[in-house]
């Protein structure tokens, strides 16, 4: 009884919350004065609890705003019972354009899907020169998704179709699913690789450098004369605490991965993978890159499953496909240099390196390989998402090449 008299005498004291202003924010094509029309809200209207979700459930029934955010402030310290709502909305893609006869520029709604492009660039040896472009269209298929559209010409012709979608939950952080048409021909192996690819894979962020993930895919192969089906099924871990993949200091990447293969009409085979890089500071602003990487078969695989020595940057002093085999293994050890400044926008840079590798076929012991070994060095650019580089390496065997690469930094 002596709680009930309490609650009620403070109920009594505290004075009902009232709307002493409407604020909106975010808006550019309808006026303030509009916005605070739709919400229905009168000043000096009492605030019940459910006011700021009544409002923004009216706005978004306009249809007039992609998205809507009410917050209930206090407006006064003194007073509290005087509330301030402020709306805050997103109109989606706005553009802003000048009438020819020169009057007043107005902001209109853009219509069609917003189109992202990005150029596609790289050179893998063995397979030549790829160029193309990256179509994207974010959020067509909801909040946080994106579809794109990847189409390459060259060393590897690739039109697919990828969906990406970002979850804001602790079980899943992103699904992608997808599929694609890739051919490829191989000079180091004198053999075209067809494939009709379809893949799903799930990540979830266990910690803002850590990363898990699963995958599943089918792959239909024509490689030479022969058809195939492969069946995939992986699990894979990763942690990246780079900020920068060419410039960080006192970081690490480590990928591992294992892979289930159903080779129709051969079998199942297991692969496993480490790609692990450690970045120390060296001399001044040089840093010293480690790299220890290995992909193995446990069993021996079709020619269009095998790796290449000399493949991934692992042995630039060879050219891939002199060796081919179940399983690889290799080391690099490089010193980077930028030569301008690291806040740069465009970073220009340049390295020494040595690497080793080897490749070898299922049963093999990998302590009974022979390690082929590279020494040279290059110069590299990189513009915020996409790195270019020429090296010069002479291999143990007395062959140099130059090789020039580039590709995406993700």
């Amino acid at each position: 009884m002596l709680a009930l008299l309490l609650t009620l005498a403070l109920a009594a004291v505290q004075p009902l919350e009232r709307v002493a202003d409407v604020r909106v924010q975010g808006n550019t094509l309808t006026q303030d004065a509009d916005v605070i029309a739709l919400t229905g809200v009168a000043i000096g209207e009492t605030v019940s609890p459910t006011l700021p979700a009544d409002v923004a459930a009216r706005l978004r029934a306009s249809g007039k705003f992609r998205s809507v955010e009410v917050l209930k402030r206090f407006a006064s310290i003194a007073d509290p019972s005087q509330v301030l709502l402020i709306i805050v909305v997103d109109e989606g893609r706005v553009a802003v354009r000048v009438d020819e006869r020169g009057a007043t520029a107005r902001a209109v709604r853009r219509r069609g899907p917003p189109l992202m492009f990005l150029p596609l660039l790289g050179s893998e040896e063995g397979y030549g020169f790829t160029y193309g472009a990256l179509v994207s269209m974010p959020n067509v298929a909801g909040p946080r998704t994106r579809i794109s559209l990847p189409l390459t010409w060259g060393g590897e012709r690739r039109a697919g179709a990828e969906y990406e979608k970002r979850f804001a939950s602790t079980r899943a952080t992103r699904l992608l699913a997808g599929g694609s048409i890739l051919r490829r021909e191989s000079n180091a192996i004198g053999a075209v690789d067809r494939r009709e690819q379809t893949w799903v894979r799930g990540e979830r962020e266990i910690a803002r450098a850590l990363r898990l993930g699963i995958w599943t895919g089918l792959d239909a192969v024509s490689f030479k004369d022969s058809n195939n089906t492969v069946g995939r099924v992986g699990m894979d871990a990763a942690l990246d605490t780079r900020v920068d993949p060419m410039l960080s200091r006192n970081a690490v990447y480590v990928r591992s991965a294992v892979e289930w293969l159903g080779v129709r009409g051969t079998g199942n085979a297991v692969r496993t993978l480490l790609d692990a890089n450690a970045y120390l500071p060296g001399p001044g602003p040089s840093i010293i890159a480690v790299r220890a990487y290995r992909d193995a078969a446990n069993t021996a695989l079709p020619a269009y499953l095998k790796v290449l020595r000399g493949r991934d940057g692992t042995l630039r002093g060879y050219r891939a496909g002199t060796a081919a085999g179940d399983s690889t293994a290799a080391g690099t050890i490089e010193l980077r240099l930028p030569v301008n400044s690291p806040l740069s926008v465009g970073k220009v840079g340049v390295r020494a390196f040595v690497d080793a590798a080897t490749v070898y076929d299922a049963g093999e012991s990998l302590r009974r390989q022979h390690f082929e070994r590279s020494v040279g060095g290059g110069v590299w650019f990189t513009a915020t998402v996409i790195r270019l580089a020429l090296d010069v390496a002479h291999g143990s065997s007395g062959s140099t090449r130059v090789q020039v690469s580039s590709g995406l930094l993700f």
